[in-house]
């Protein structure tokens, strides 16, 4: 009891012959893992800005576009945590239910975002978290 073993410095690599250490700073390390997995709004309040949209189609449909701090490597998965996001517009919040229609441009991820009416298309409107909750993208393996 009371021992113990700190390892720094250890690269583990497969295969017999060792390539030279490889040194990242946190930052690369970082950069490297949000390519594949990236949240906004998860420790914060409720209710905060996480990116913009605009109202289409009856009040039911928002295209929402959310730029990533680095180019995903491939078209992610969109999904909410906690209790899940809303779109606020119109002075009124209604519940995402669904994500559909995901592109991917560099850093600009897109999505069309559904809920139960917001009233007329065409108007400006916001993602928003709820306490605890957010969004999040993974382009896992």
């Amino acid at each position: 009891t009371g021992k113990k073993l700190w390892l720094t410095g250890v690269q583990l690599e497969k295969g017999t012959t060792a390539s030279d250490f490889e040194h990242r700073t946190y930052v690369d390390e970082l950069k490297r893992c949000q390519r594949y997995y990236w949240q906004a709004g998860t420790d914060i309040g409720g209710d905060y800005p996480i990116a913009p949209a605009n109202t289409f189609w009856s009040g039911t449909r928002h295209s929402v576009g959310v730029i990533t701090p680095v180019p995903m490597r491939n078209t992610p998965a969109v999904a909410a945590t906690g209790d899940g996001c809303r779109i606020y517009g119109q002075g009124t919040n209604k519940d995402i239910t669904s994500y559909t229609d995901i592109g991917l441009s560099g850093p600009f991820v897109r999505f069309v975002a559904h809920t139960a009416d917001l009233g007329d298309d065409s108007h400006a409107c916001t993602l928003t978290n709820r306490t605890n909750s957010g969004l999040t993208m993974s382009a896992e393996l």
